[in-house]
């Protein structure tokens, strides 16, 4: 059961939601090849890409890490080349300690 109206999500919704933001950035990146042929603004792309590739795995981190009742802040480590990717993993094999 996710507690996501409580800020917290389990390891299956932390998986779930990182491959939906993995599927998300491949769209992105196919878009961002199609729409250099247009007249489109960097910044735009920019801002978009800053919300798929750090914010959004972010937030995820920080729910998972109150849900294993660790300090969200940590979610600041996803800022960390290489780091991020072993707390990733890390985050996703600790069982969740929420209580319903």
């Amino acid at each position: 059961m996710d507690y996501i109206s409580k800020g917290v999500l389990s390891r299956k919704s932390y998986l779930v939601g990182n491959l939906i933001s993995v599927a998300i950035l491949a769209l992105f990146l196919w878009i961002l090849g199609v729409a250099f042929d247009k007249n489109t603004t960097p910044v735009s792309l920019a801002c978009l890409f800053y919300a798929l590739v750090i914010v959004l795995p972010a937030i995820l981190m920080s729910m998972r890490l109150r849900d294993i009742k660790l300090p969200p802040l940590l979610a600041l480590l996803w800022l960390v080349p290489l780091v991020d990717i072993v707390v990733w993993l890390v985050l996703f094999f600790i069982p969740t300690k929420h209580q319903a």
